[in-house]
């Protein structure tokens, strides 16, 4: 993971202090805000391997057909991740909810680190919250144990935030999960974000 940040350069310039007049005097403060953009960019060369090696020198920002100056450059491999894991509990997965649960278990365990934090999603009829954002393994796996098959507002069933939104659905709500997951939840996180899908990718 290359993390960049870039904004507009400010060139400023402190008053020279006039000769004759106490060397000892401070000189005035001149301070300034700038902005910054934070860039993360993951690379891969032709066989999908993450590439590690790069240099500032690398990398080009462009603005508007103008390129940006990169006032900040670092190779990090370690950045928290915030991630949202969905899964489908509709009917057509009623065979396959303990491997549903199971996989989205392994995954976390097998994925979080120290810093990242998780949440906890199911969708049928409608899309409900069992968990929010936390790096407790032990919260996020009990609320993978409550997801039931097409039972309705299952997340408030179980003590937990409950459904979000307010779409009247019919069917299977895999859109909508991603939609709500993204809008509601996900987009007031900073940093690196991701949706990770248990489904059988049926969306009615």
């Amino acid at each position: 993971m290359q993390a960049l940040a870039f904004g507009a350069a400010l060139a400023l310039a402190t008053p020279a202090v006039p000769q004759g007049q106490g060397q000892n005097q401070t000189p005035p403060t001149i301070k300034a805000e700038v902005n910054l953009v934070n860039l993360f960019a993951t690379v891969r060369d032709k066989n999908k391997r993450v590439v590690t090696d790069l240099k500032q020198d690398n990398f080009k920002i462009f603005e508007d057909g103008h390129e940006e100056k990169i006032a900040f450059f670092s190779n990090d491999l370690t950045l928290p991740i915030t991630l949202g894991l969905l899964l489908d509990t509709s009917v057509s997965e009623s065979d396959n909810l303990a491997t549903i649960q199971d996989a989205g278990g392994r995954f976390l365990r097998r994925v979080l680190r120290k810093g990242d934090e998780a949440m906890v999603m199911s969708f049928d009829v409608d899309v409900d919250l069992l968990s929010d954002f936390t790096d407790d393994k032990n919260i996020l796996q009990r609320a993978i144990n409550k997801a039931r098959i097409g039972s309705a507002s299952a997340g408030s069933i179980g003590n937990n935030p409950g459904p979000i939104g307010s779409r009247q659905i019919t069917g299977t709500a895999l859109y909508d999960a991603i939609y709500l997951a993204c809008s509601e939840k996900l987009n007031g996180e900073a940093g690196r974000k991701a949706i990770v899908i248990v489904t059988d990718a049926d969306d009615t």
